[in-house]
């Protein structure tokens, strides 16, 4: 036996709660993305800020998070508010 076969049960569980905690954080992310791109809409400092606020605390937290975004402590530039 190889170690697949020996091991296919734990490799199969560790690949799905991976994927399950993947498309949590995207649902989180697109629900963001769509408070922010909502047609005819317009937030407060105080609100956007929030919703600053909780894209860069889902891109942190991501599963696995691409190098670049672990160095990064900052959200986007497109969501930076001036």
């Amino acid at each position: 036996m190889t170690f697949w076969q020996e091991n296919y049960g734990f490799v199969k569980d560790v690949y799905d709660f991976r994927l399950q905690k993947y498309q949590e954080w995207m649902d989180n992310l697109e629900a963001i993305v769509s408070k922010v791109m909502a047609p005819n809409v317009q937030y407060t400092y105080k609100e956007f800020k929030m919703i600053q606020d909780n894209l860069a605390v889902s891109i942190s937290s991501s599963p696995n998070p691409p190098s670049s975004l672990r160095q990064q402590s900052s959200v986007p530039s497109i969501l930076t508010v001036r």
